[in-house]
């Protein structure tokens, strides 16, 4: 167990110091004032993970944590261990086109990260750590994204790289998404052509998306088209998204809970609405605004 450190309430009211800045600084601001890019790379540490640190020979692990503060244009950090219990604010350069991590900790050092992405969509640029007596060094970073829930990142100060491997930790399920538990499944529902469309629906690891993918197949049995998307919920926006794919195309539709049960889905500024309604063993599929076969504008799904 970490031993309770003398400096967490001064830490805690840092973060709560960044949160203010975060929101007041930005408050005159459009969300699009951090470009939609970078905005994703931001989203990609929001979460908790566990790490394990490498330098100078010795090995120890810790936790980290990134969420979004008020206003949604700067993350809240914070690493914790047994030799750290530092907090940070990052956020977006617009003048450097950077992302910028400024991080602090008990020992009164001051850690600044740099990022650029690159074209693989590692995350590379400099560190500058200026210690309690004023002294600097600079060094090289970068984040290489294993995929969703892995990193590494390494900083290296002349002849001396420090390693972080990160692993998310799974996510509690919010009670927004489990409101989506009634879809979690396979269904199929025939359409007037004589095939059938084969809609599936299934938690992510963390629980923090619902994926989903509908196919529509002829009477055969080939592949006319399919849809791949996830549903989540952003607090920020206080809305469900099912973003994803649509062939090769990408789609986002808007969904809302309405009041007796059923989800509407909106697809951005168009007329096209669908309305989907759960009932034990069928999921009832409606379609207006034009693009379903008429005849399959009403589709009842049956839970294989």
């Amino acid at each position: 167990m970490t031993e309770r450190n003398p400096m967490t309430p001064i830490l805690a009211v840092a973060c709560l110091v960044m949160s203010t800045w975060c929101s007041v600084s930005l408050s005159a601001a459009e969300p699009s004032a951090v470009p939609a890019e970078i905005r994703k790379e931001m989203a990609y540490l929001v979460g908790q993970w566990e790490y394990e640190w490498t330098e100078a020979g010795e090995k120890w692990a810790g936790r980290y944590t990134a969420r979004w503060a008020a206003g949604g244009n700067c993350l809240l950090l914070s690493s914790e261990s047994d030799r750290h219990n530092d907090v940070a604010v990052s956020s977006w350069d617009p003048k450097s086109g950077e992302m910028v991590e400024v991080w602090s900790g008990k020992t009164g050092t001051r850690l600044e990260l740099r990022y650029t992405i690159e074209k693989g969509k590692d995350w590379v640029g400099t560190s500058t750590e200026t210690l309690a007596d004023g002294t600097q060094t600079q060094g090289a970073i970068r984040v290489r994204k294993k995929g969703p829930d892995s990193f590494i990142y390494t900083r290296t100060v002349a002849d001396s790289t420090r390693t972080i491997v990160m692993k998310k930790l799974p996510a509690a399920n919010t009670p927004e998404l489990s409101a989506l538990a009634s879809f979690e499944g396979k269904w199929s529902a025939k359409t007037s052509n004589g095939g059938r469309r084969v809609w599936i629906f299934e938690w992510s690891p963390y629980r923090d998306s619902l994926r989903n993918q509908m196919i529509a197949y002829s009477p055969d049995g080939k592949v006319l088209w399919s849809l791949n998307a996830r549903v989540t919920y952003s607090e920020r926006q206080q809305r469900y998204s099912n973003a994803g794919k649509f062939g090769e195309q990408d789609v986002e539709f808007i969904w809302r809970p309405l009041d007796n049960g059923a989800w509407e889905s909106k697809a951005g500024a168009n007329d096209r609405k669908w309305i989907f309604t759960p009932k034990g063993t069928e999921l009832l599929y409606t379609s207006s605004g034009g693009g379903d076969n008429q005849d399959d504008a009403v589709l009842t799904f049956e839970r294989q």
